[in-house]
């Protein structure tokens, strides 16, 4: 991670590469679903991460084997050696397991997650997250990326796949995976603010999210504002009362457009019993639960396929538990876990210079153990960026005790 003057090749192309796979997805995607243009990229995430992220990977591989462990945070260690456990476990149950355990489209789909997540993790170890013209950009984007889903909606909510033109060939982005470019970008932005910029931003934020419609997003841009919010701890109740008064002001427009409202599915998070895709995931917990009691050592790679597809996982940590057995769990956990401890400590303690680098990983590290617990499934490429960011907070903190 560096900074101004300082910004090296890898620093250049791995800025670049997240925003190919944050507002450029949005944006892809959207023309897509709006017949601006031929798909000539897939749904582009993965796509992107094949072609640009793993050169990008293995360039950054032999960096390191060049000059040794120099260039190796603790992090670092502890992420390889996951994604390396993860990456043999399913490839042993591929190559011995019997039905389910070595189906061939189970397998191709783990190591896909796995590709997904060491490039999103590559990426942001080495992102620019505060200079000014990266800052610029990424503001530029947000604004395009929210006249798009404002201006582009259907009674005021942005479900490009529901809304694409009348050909189903087309691979579209949920709604959930516009949310997630939405939420990275205004994460970035929100970490270099302060004061009422900080406040005013969040609300433009959480306007864009709520259009969006994906619930955990929705919730992830509250948790993002309130950690950046203690990151900064200056005039904090100044800018607690600030968001609560753009909360407010949110919530009576929104009241006035009641068609806008009923549309929204952020609004479920009031009544999660009645709603469908909650009761869906009950039932998935409590296969994953049954599951575990059966095979808590090992797991049962691939077993949700019994349940009639690979996405049929638990969603939170306990996928983890039964994709890679309680070590695999224990890994996923405690990584976590490790990157909000660490990055919060950097926060409190003062020991770290880059302000907004700090604060972003903090946020977004908090808010994927929120996910772990509530909303996403072991292999959700959002980890990585956690861990990207952690690194990149442990490569800073390195470079400062060394010019000491």
């Amino acid at each position: 991670m560096m900074h101004g003057q300082g910004w090296r090749l890898e620093n250049r192309v791995a800025t670049l590469l997240v925003i190919l796979l944050f507002p450029v997805f949005f944006l892809y995607n959207s023309g897509l679903s709006k017949g601006w243009f031929p798909q000539f990229a897939g749904g582009w995430y993965g796509p992107v991460s094949l072609f640009l992220g793993i050169p990008f990977a293995l360039f950054m591989a032999v960096r390191w084997v060049m000059r040794g462990r120099r260039v190796l945070v603790v992090i670092d260690i502890f992420v390889y050696i996951f994604i390396l456990f993860c990456l043999i476990w399913s490839s042993f149950f591929y190559s011995f397991g019997l039905g389910y355990n070595s189906d061939a489209h189970q397998f191709l789909y783990t190591v896909e997650g796995l590709m997904l997540w060491f490039v999103t993790y590559i990426a942001f170890k080495h992102c620019i997250y505060e200079g000014k013209a990266v800052v610029k950009t990424f503001l530029l984007l947000w604004f395009v990326m929210a006249i798009i889903a404002i201006s582009g909606g259907n009674n005021g909510m942005y479900y490009a796949a529901q809304q694409a033109v009348d050909d189903y060939s087309l691979q579209i982005a949920s709604y959930q995976g516009f949310a997630r470019s939405a939420l990275v970008v205004s994460a970035v932005i929100l970490a270099t603010l302060q004061g009422w910029r900080l406040v005013l931003f969040s609300g433009g934020s959480l306007i864009l999210l709520f259009v969006l419609g994906a619930r955990t997003e929705f919730v992830g841009i509250v948790i993002v504002t309130v950690c950046i919010m203690f990151a900064e701890r200056r005039n904090m109740l100044l800018r607690v009362g600030g968001i609560s008064a753009v909360l407010l002001i949110v919530s009576v427009i929104a009241y006035q457009y009641a068609n806008f409202v009923d549309q929204s599915r952020v609004l479920n998070l009031l009544h999660l019993g009645n709603d469908s895709s909650w009761q869906e995931r009950s039932v998935y917990q409590q296969v994953a639960w049954t599951t575990i009691s059966e095979h808590w050592l090992f797991g049962d790679f691939g077993s949700q396929q019994l349940a009639g597809s690979s996405g049929a996982y638990s969603h939170n940590a306990l996928s983890a538990w039964v994709a890679y057995g309680f070590f695999g769990f224990l890994q996923f956990t405690l990584l976590n876990l490790f990157c909000m401890g660490y990055t919060g400590w950097m926060i409190v303690s003062g020991k770290i210079k880059s302000k907004g680098l700090a604060a972003f990983a903090f946020a977004m590290s908090s808010y994927c153990v929120v996910c772990m617990i509530f909303a996403k499934s072991v292999g959700d490429p959002v980890f990585a960026i956690s861990w990207g960011s952690t690194a990149a907070v442990f490569a800073s903190r390195q470079k400062a005790l060394a010019q000491v």
